[in-house]
């Protein structure tokens, strides 16, 4: 599936209130000796920037990847494979089911986001006070939390 279907898939389940977009562009990098291809992800609500990758997520850590174009190279099809593994999720599988590529917090955010899931599932799974901030920021929008 390319870019465009996938995001146009991904941002259906949205709830509209959210006003809530994922966006992709490929970046390459080239040098004498290697030429790498990247995608950056990024999500907003509205025009605020709430997630972006590699962006905060460029920290490698492996000791066998000695730059960050190793570790792009490494990551460039994990955040595609996980949107697609969402989508491919059954509805009532989603609070619970592990997605082993999501080393970012994008499964989070997208159920935060998710129309299918309702505010019991939401908040029994992350509480009215989530510790991640971008989750926090999607359900107090969504639901009008703390306007009590």
């Amino acid at each position: 599936m390319r870019w465009s279907g996938l995001k146009r898939d991904i941002e259906n389940i949205f709830s509209e209130e959210l006003n809530l977009q994922i966006y992709c562009t490929a970046y390459t990098y080239t040098n004498k000796t290697y030429s790498l291809s990247a995608p950056r992800y990024w999500i907003t609500i509205g025009k605020e920037l709430i997630w972006d990758f590699p962006g905060p997520f460029l920290e490698w850590k492996n000791k066998d990847q000695d730059s960050a174009v190793e570790y792009l190279d490494s990551e460039t099809g994990t955040i595609a494979e996980t949107l697609r593994a969402y989508l491919a999720c059954g509805r009532n599988e989603l609070m619970d089911f592990t997605f082993p590529k999501d080393r970012f917090g994008l499964v989070d955010i997208l159920r935060a986001a998710d129309r299918r899931l309702g505010k019991s599932k939401l908040l029994k799974k992350y509480g009215a006070l989530s510790e991640n901030s971008v989750v926090k920021k999607i359900l107090e929008k969504r639901f009008e939390l703390g306007k009590y």
